[in-house]
Formats: C-alpha cells, structure tokens, sequence
C-alpha cells in the first residue's frame, strides 16, 4: 500500500455515506414537496398558512389527500 491509496474499508465507508446521503436528501426533497402541496389546503383568504384550520377532521383528510 502506498501512501496515496486508501484503505479499503474507508473507502467503503465513504461510498456508504454518500449513498445514503442521497437518499436522506431525496426522501427530504419527497417530504418537503408533499408537505407544500397540503399547505394549499390550510390557507387563508390573504394566503397565509393557517394551522387552526386543521382543527376540522375533514380539512385533515383534505390535507392528507393533497399531500399523496
């Protein structure tokens, strides 16, 4: 082994960690995205985010449909 080469286990270790680093940004990215579709529903008139809104069982299906 010379000193430029790594060794094998870091070397897995770092094709590990970006591995799941893409999919920790993907599954986020997927999250956020169905996140800021149920938001839609929840707005008000002025079309700001309104939480009390999700009070009400039928504005909370309808929050979870939009997000699917």
């Amino acid at each position: 082994m010379t000193k430029k080469e790594v060794p094998k286990h870091i070397k897995e270790f770092y094709d590990r960690h970006e591995k799941v680093r893409k999919l920790l940004d993907s599954t986020q990215a997927a999250h956020s995205a169905a996140y800021n579709k149920g938001l839609e529903v929840i707005k008000d008139d002025k079309g700001e985010v309104d939480y009390e809104k999700l009070e009400d069982t039928a504005v909370q299906d309808k929050f979870l449909d939009k997000m699917m």
